[in-house]
């Protein structure tokens, strides 16, 4: 049985991939800094910080790693940032040293969950993996150093093989409701008012997270590495269409008010994903209403929780 590591496994992003992959009878192991919300005898979790060394040690002592996914971002694209200290330390250091950790193992696979809505900028127009980087943010120049260390490490180690994957905007069960589809879903639900900023124009790429885990499963068992994939639906959908979507998948009106637009925030944003649909044969994905609804399901059970 494959045994695959998913650093920061107990996010949302790396908390369904490794449901979607115990499904399919993988063995995997959660290391961060709390167990996976998805319980499973194939699921064995390690509590710790990805700076502690010692501990990525014993982990690889203890078990035979096939792959590694990195899933663990410690801030958003939006997020103040008053020190960057710990932010290089846990999301670029730490990756260094996991690498090193790796090659002292003999473990030379690694899947990098990096960012196709912050790592490329402006555009006007769907983004393919050889447009040019150009973050907004810290967060997304964050992505990309740690994209070009994967590149420069490959090259003066070729036995290494690394995947970087650039997921559009993610959302779907385990989410926090701090994202506009949850917060869209949440406010309709409680028919709160909707703060949106900038415009309702406002167009990006919305990848149901079940899309990604599909994506990212069939890729890391391919002979696919050492190279970039956009993950996104290839369609703009824009915060209107939000807005529509929320009223239909609750039943309820949503109010609007509109603020002035962030800073760091593009305004447009689809990839094309044709480089990855040609590799793993994928050319159907979830559309906007059908994932909302599948996650209303999440957010009512949040708000429950919560009462």
């Amino acid at each position: 049985m494959q045994k695959i590591l998913v650093i920061g496994g107990s996010g949302f992003i790396g908390a369904n991939l490794i449901e979607y992959l115990c499904k399919l009878n993988y063995s995997v192991i959660n290391f961060g800094r709390s167990p996976s919300p998805f319980v499973h005898e194939n699921v064995f979790n390690i509590k710790g910080s990805i700076k502690d060394i010692d501990s990525l040690k014993a982990i690889f002592n203890e078990h035979d790693i096939n792959v590694v996914v990195h899933s663990m971002t410690t801030f958003t694209p939006l997020e103040k940032i008053n020190s960057c200290q710990d932010h290089l330390a846990l999301n670029l250091s730490a990756i260094i040293d996991l690498i090193a950790v790796m090659k002292e193992n003999n473990v030379k696979r690694l899947v990098y969950m990096s960012s196709g809505g912050s790592v490329y900028g402006k555009s006007s127009t769907p983004l393919t993996e050889q447009d040019s980087t150009a973050p907004e943010s810290f967060y997304g120049w964050m992505k990309e150093s740690v994209e070009n260390y994967l590149k420069f490490y490959s090259r003066i180690n070729p036995d290494f093989n690394h995947m970087i994957i650039r997921p559009a905007n993610v959302y779907g069960k385990y989410q926090k409701l701090d994202k506009i589809i949850g917060v869209a879903l949440k406010h309709a639900h409680l028919g709160q008012t909707l703060r949106i900023f900038g415009s309702t124009k406002i167009c990006k790429d919305y990848i149901h997270v079940s899309d990604l885990c599909e994506i990212t499963t069939k890729l890391m068992f391919s002979d696919a590495w050492n190279t970039i994939y956009n993950a996104g639906t290839g369609v703009g959908t824009t915060l209107q269409d939000i807005i529509s979507s929320a009223e239909k998948v609750t039943g309820k009106p949503l109010d609007i008010e509109v603020l002035e637009h962030k800073a760091g925030d593009v305004a447009y944003s689809v990839l094309d994903n044709s480089k990855v649909n040609n590799q793993i044969n994928k050319f159907s994905y979830k559309d906007i209403f059908e994932g909302m609804t599948e996650m209303y399901d999440h957010v009512i059970q949040v708000l429950n929780h919560k009462a």
